[in-house]
């Protein structure tokens, strides 16, 4: 699914574990990076990257 506007989570109930997402990278549209780092995705990725198209 590509999406310029995260898509909401519960932070009660985390949807990625930390294992999982520790030095993992999310990437997301060109243009959105900004959007996703202000968004609760920073809570599972603290990397977060623009796909150049």
């Amino acid at each position: 699914m590509l999406s310029v506007v995260p898509p909401k989570f519960h932070l009660t109930a985390p949807s990625f574990s930390a294992d999982l997402t520790k030095g993992a990278t999310l990437y997301v549209l060109a243009g959105t990076d900004i959007t996703y780092s202000e968004s609760s995705w920073t809570t599972s990725f603290e990397n977060i990257m623009e796909i150049k198209e």
